[in-house]
């Protein structure tokens, strides 16, 4: 099953639309990763620990898609996003062939 983000509205969720995420295996929703909103920009950027950062833009209200996919590392997925200065952190675990960073 390919990974999928689930877009809903609130207080009470409602599933508008599944988006499908290459090389990304079960329901994101299901796994520890961060998924940040970009209001300003309309789009979701996804950090799910497949190598890349998926940016989903927003069409309209439930409308959704792919926009962008970026090349980080495999493992890196906790990631903290300011909307003050538009900037999306990620941190790359250590590896057998790499130090720990913090992408930018």
């Amino acid at each position: 099953m390919l990974g999928s983000l689930h877009a809903g509205t609130s207080p009470s969720l409602k599933l508008v639309q599944e988006i499908p995420l290459p090389q990304v295996k079960g329901r994101i929703d299901h796994m520890a990763i961060d998924i940040f909103c970009d209001a300003a920009r309309k789009r979701v950027c996804v950090a799910c620990g497949a190598g890349f950062l998926d940016v989903i833009e927003q069409k309209d209200a439930s409308n959704y898609v792919p926009s962008e996919r970026i090349l980080t590392a495999p493992g890196a997925r906790t990631s903290l996003f300011v909307p003050e200065s538009s900037v999306l952190d990620l941190a790359v675990p250590i590896q057998k062939d790499r130090d720990a960073a913090i992408y930018v």
